[in-house]
């Protein structure tokens, strides 16, 4: 390869701004982008004492994987919630409608080192909520099952 030429790139974590992502009292944290310019999503976000930074959620499309870094959290599912501590690996496989989401119950900051594909067509659900995220259409919002023929013009509308 010739001098120059490569594109693999060194990223200083602590050198990376944090982004807040603050919604309200509940929802609020912080994260640090550590892969841009790449589809794979690598970012290290930091959960602060007694907040969650998103809502409970499964991804369609979107393995996601966790490993804490740094402190404690409770990691709710499905099937209840567990605490999970610094060094524990947590797998959230994409379509089995496996939810989750993460709490700090603890009185210090949780760091957890996040990675996923970002998908432009992603597909995601909120249980709590009965609401889907379908971010090609940047969308967020309830879906209501319908007839396929459902609002159909009969006869159809035939432009020629």
């Amino acid at each position: 390869m010739a001098e120059g030429k490569s594109t693999v790139r060194i990223i200083r974590s602590e050198e990376q701004p944090w982004e807040d992502a603050v919604h309200d009292e509940h929802y609020a944290g912080k994260y640090r982008v550590l892969s841009a310019d790449m589809r794979l999503g690598v970012n290290v976000e930091c959960i602060e004492p007694g907040k969650t930074t998103c809502p409970f959620h499964w991804h369609m499309k979107e393995d996601e994987f966790f490993l804490v870094l740094k402190g404690r959290a409770m990691l709710r599912t499905d099937d209840g919630s567990v605490e999970v501590a610094e060094g524990d690996a947590i797998s959230c496989p994409a379509g089995d409608g496996s939810a989750h989401q993460f709490w700090n119950h603890s009185d210090e900051p949780c760091l957890l080192l996040m990675v996923g594909v970002n998908s432009p067509s992603e597909v995601c659900y909120y249980p709590d909520s009965d609401k889907w995220l379908l971010r090609d259409l940047e969308l967020h919002g309830r879906v209501t099952k319908t007839d396929y023929w459902d609002g159909e013009p009969s006869p159809p509308r035939i432009k020629g």
